[in-house]
């Protein structure tokens, strides 16, 4: 991989999916009181590399981004309050579970994704549980 000295630009999320008992689910009819996976998968190009300096070694090298998920929702709870991927991983997508409320109502799913040199970039998603 050729390594380019440019500035940081943004991660961004290519979408963030709902599911339950192993089927998709739309944001619009999510069902009372289930705990749901919500999956963010990042853009193609989302983990960038950069030239770095490697104190150990005393040289410059090539370095990865990770890439970090927090999770916001104005009602029912996330089991974690971030999760995503180091840069010695496969920028694969990141999973976290979301227990919905009892009560039907409106809810939002905000997604902040920030990579290791501090950009960073979100997702609100408008939902509804019945």
């Amino acid at each position: 991989m050729t390594v380019c000295n440019v500035n940081n630009r943004a991660p961004s999320l290519a979408a963030i999916t709902a599911r339950g008992s192993g089927v998709t689910l739309d944001w619009a009819r999510l069902p009372r009181a289930a705990a749901i996976a919500v999956e963010a998968a990042f853009a193609d190009g989302a983990a960038e590399t950069y030239l770095a300096y490697d104190a150990e070694r005393g040289a410059l090298g090539e370095a990865r981004e990770s890439l970090r998920v927090s999770w916001f929702a104005t009602a029912g709870r996330f089991a974690a309050a971030r999760t995503g991927r180091a840069p010695d991983e496969p920028t694969l997508p990141t999973e976290n579970q979301l227990t919905l409320p009892d009560a039907a109502g409106p809810l939002t799913v905000v997604a902040v994704l920030r990579d290791g040199r501090g950009a960073v970039t979100w997702r609100v998603i408008d939902a509804a549980v019945e």
